[in-house]
């Protein structure tokens, strides 16, 4: 199903993720056609939201303002492309 969402997705965990793990996450990312995976500091599946909430607010802000991956950033692994306008 991920193989066929056209709309820029961010997908997020952290490396001590119980529930999401990064190799899950990059698994899913790499199904993405337009999206990116960025793996956040702190810990646990809530844990990043809590403990690194400006970072989490700089990366959302930057995947909003640039959703096709125009401006790469240190935090996000992007695939795919802005699709064509034909």
């Amino acid at each position: 199903m991920l193989d066929r969402l056209e709309t820029p997705t961010l997908l997020t965990t952290n490396a001590d993720d119980p529930m999401w793990t990064v190799a899950a996450a990059q698994a899913a990312a790499a199904h993405l056609r337009n999206g990116a995976l960025a793996i956040l500091p702190g810990s646990g599946h809530i844990g990043p939201l809590l403990q690194a909430a400006p970072d989490v607010v700089a990366l959302l802000t930057a995947f909003w303002r640039d959703p096709w991956g125009q401006e790469p950033t240190d935090q996000m692994r992007r695939r795919g492309s802005r699709p064509s306008s034909t």
